[in-house]
């Protein structure tokens, strides 16, 4: 049983004392209380917590692109402006 205090906890997960006492708040992360302000981690809880953070790998295969519509929706051209106007003037 390996026993780290805040900083070599912090370390070992790639994160600052600040994130990890963070962690702890949100009760993330399993600590020891050894007086009312020192806190000591154990090094199967960090690694358990890495765990749950595990993100699965996804399968790689090639997917087929999908053209995405343009921006700003039909082009000009599709347009007939006359219509349009008509139907802006029924608006009024």
């Amino acid at each position: 049983m390996t026993i780290l205090p805040p900083s070599e906890a912090a370390s070992f997960l790639g994160i600052s004392v600040r994130s990890l006492y963070s962690l702890c708040r949100k009760g993330k992360i399993a600590y020891v209380t050894v007086t009312a302000h020192k806190r000591l981690f154990l090094q199967s809880d960090l690694e358990a917590y890495l765990r749950t953070r595990r993100v699965p790998v996804v399968d790689n295969s090639p997917v087929q692109s999908v053209p995405f519509p343009r921006k700003g929706g039909d082009t000009a051209e599709n347009l007939d402006k006359g219509k349009i106007r008509k139907e802006i003037a029924s608006w009024r």
